[in-house]
């Protein structure tokens, strides 16, 4: 070890650490991409999900309506 130059160990240096960025800013994209994918089937199930719950929330009400509306005609 004694033998390898300033200029030689700090070039070592750098291309470690240069492969170490590398390393972790390619786990970093693969993580948010798998989260990214992640998110996009959560985001379908509960639109899915929201959309029935709303259309049964519609019904419901449309049927609160006509029963208010078939109230009042049979008191009348």
């Amino acid at each position: 070890m004694k033998n390898i130059s300033i200029l030689t160990g700090l070039l070592a240096l750098l291309g470690v650490m240069a492969a170490l960025l590398l390393f972790v800013s390619a786990t970093g994209i693969i993580a948010i991409n798998k989260s990214y994918d992640a998110l996009v089937v959560l985001n379908r199930i509960q639109g899915v999900e929201l959309r029935n719950l709303a259309s049964s929330n519609t019904k419901m009400q449309r049927v609160r309506v006509a029963t208010s509306f078939a109230i009042r005609v049979l008191e009348t």
